[in-house]
């Protein structure tokens, strides 16, 4: 994924709510404020707002909306009793941007002086946005290195030396100096507060690019353990096996929707053999490959405790991967299909670099790649051999 984060459906849903018999513990009371309501590309200024929480597909839902006053305020109140974590939420209604804020239970004041740039809201009020904040100093003390040695360097030696070689060479070396400055303060700062949510979420947005896999490692097992149930810590944890998956190395834990509806975690198969088998109903080489398949299964149903078949579909047309599942002999007891139809835009295929199919992943009862690619009989002869057959 590209990023992968982020799964809030799976922990609760962020509901709207104006009873009056709820904890006080459990509100996230938003008192929104816009000084100047004119937007950047519409005439008309903005008179509502909107309360976004994500999918795991990273895709907005509204939960709830909030019409703006004649003195630019706003106000949300929503109870948070199901949601065990402070989560990203997002104000929309605007033309250009979004304002984003951590959600938790208190009073959170959210600041714009403009509605053309929503982005640049000011939010304060609880710990989690109170951390953001000074995480936000970080990349401001950044551009304030550069842009003060700019002024100086003007004042003693004039604006035209900038751009000469001489100006361009030391305008590099403050620029890259402050930039890795600023990624060590903002590592030390996820560090620190390696018990918030905020942590894995800045890991995975912000600073897993920069790091290789023994970093990353190093990072991953300095954030706490209370926080291993959270969906950013599940996400950021796949993005870094997504980012280094190779043999031997642990595999991503996708999410297979079945197609009988139920949902699993690759995780749940652990202590068997999986064939992760990546298809789709419309490719033809992939049917090259099902008797090859259906022969595996049918071989190995004596070992049904130690090996599983996950066919993981990239279809985007539920009708038509039922079909192929039937029509091509697959709908056998045991058998898991799975897909969350959408096509090459599945997040569970991009987690195992899936750019073709078919395209298979067979993987230890620890969880680890065994090897990528097998096919026909060199892919039934292999599983047989590790079953012992």
């Amino acid at each position: 994924m590209k990023n992968n984060i982020k799964a809030f459906l799976s922990i609760g849903i962020l509901f709207g709510c104006i009873a009056t018999n709820l904890s006080a513990q459990d509100i996230c009371n938003i008192k929104g404020h816009i000084a100047d309501r004119s937007m950047r590309l519409s005439k008309e200024p903005i008179k509502k707002v909107y309360l976004n929480q994500m999918n795991e597909s990273e895709q907005f839902i509204v939960v709830d909306s909030a019409n703006i006053q004649p003195d630019g305020s706003f106000v949300f109140k929503f109870d948070m009793t199901n949601i065990q974590y402070p989560v990203i939420g997002h104000i929309t209604g605007f033309d250009n941007g979004i304002s984003t804020f951590w959600m938790e239970p208190g009073e959170i004041m959210i600041n714009i002086q403009e509605a053309r740039y929503p982005s640049a809201a000011q939010v304060t009020g609880t710990p989690t946005n109170e951390l953001a904040a000074e995480y936000k100093k970080l990349r401001q003390q950044c551009i304030r290195t550069q842009t003060d040695f700019i002024k100086i360097a003007s004042e003693k030696h004039g604006t035209e030396w900038l751009d000469q070689d001489e100006g361009i060479r030391q305008r590099t070396i403050i620029g890259n100096r402050a930039v890795l400055k600023q990624l060590g303060d903002e590592m030390t700062f996820i560090l620190d507060h390696a018990n918030s949510p905020f942590a894995p979420h800045k890991l995975q947005k912000e600073i897993m690019y920069y790091l290789d896999e023994f970093s990353l490692n190093r990072m991953m097992n300095a954030i706490s353990p209370s926080l291993k149930n959270h969906p950013y810590y599940t996400s950021v944890n796949n993005a870094i096996l997504a980012k280094f998956l190779k043999v031997g190395a642990q595999v991503p834990d996708i999410k297979l929707p079945t197609a009988n509806g139920k949902e699993m975690k690759l995780s749940d198969l652990r202590g068997k053999y999986v064939l992760l088998d990546f298809w789709a109903s419309w490719c033809g080489p992939c049917r090259k490959e099902i008797p090859f398949l259906i022969q595996l299964f049918n071989d190995t149903k004596e070992k049904r405790d130690k090996f599983t078949i996950v066919s993981f579909s990239i279809d985007n047309k539920e009708k038509a991967w039922h079909q192929a599942i039937a029509e091509r002999g697959m709908n056998l007891e045991g058998w898991i299909h799975a897909s969350d139809l959408k096509g090459w835009q599945s997040e569970q295929a991009q987690m195992f670099g899936v750019e073709a199919v078919p395209h298979t992943v067979l993987i230890s009862p620890e969880g680890r790649v065994i090897s990528f690619n097998l096919r026909g009989e060199e892919m039934v002869r292999t599983v047989k051999q590790l079953l012992e057959i």
